[in-house]
């Protein structure tokens, strides 16, 4: 799979890595046959230390043309 970042928001800054101890979320908002979107969400206990929306695709790894996203990964994924 592939993927292109097209909307990032940062809401809060943090100084250094050790700073974040919280967890990135994700939420499938759009599947299609070969691509989806996911929203994300860095946290830090209930603070949103940044968001954004990725759109990934699944294509063949010799030919690079689109390819069906395989049923086994959209499942572990969940789609809306």
């Amino acid at each position: 799979m592939c993927g292109q970042c097209f909307a990032r928001k940062k809401r809060l800054f943090s100084r250094h890595s050790g700073d974040v101890h919280g967890c990135l979320t994700r939420r499938p908002t759009n599947a299609g046959k070969a691509s989806l979107t996911l929203d994300q969400q860095a946290l830090r206990g209930d603070e949103v230390l940044a968001e954004g929306r990725i759109r990934v695709g699944c294509v063949d790894a010799h030919t690079l043309r689109p390819r069906r996203i395989p049923p086994h990964l959209l499942d572990t994924i969940g789609t809306p």
